[in-house]
């Protein structure tokens, strides 16, 4: 994935729009992010890196796992 630059939320933000462009390539690239933003415990960019794992798992066609995510990212988002 390379050097994190900016804030965990721009590197969220990075995945969540390479989730429609490249849904396999933002799987690990919204992990990443995911990680970084539980590690800076920043909620609100967990939720959108969740959501960016969840949207890229849903166009890679696995649905129950996308479901799953994108449940806990709205759980992140609330706690934001």
């Amino acid at each position: 994935m390379g050097v994190a630059v900016g804030t965990a939320l721009d590197e969220a933000r990075a995945a969540r729009r390479l989730a429609e462009q490249d849904p396999r390539r933002a799987v690990p690239a919204a992990e990443h992010a995911l990680d970084r933003a539980r590690r800076d415990r920043d909620p609100a960019a967990a939720a959108v890196a969740g959501r960016a794992r969840g949207l890229a798992l849903l166009h890679c066609g696995d649905l129950d796992s996308a479901i799953r995510q994108l449940r806990l990212a709205a759980a992140a988002g609330q706690a934001a």
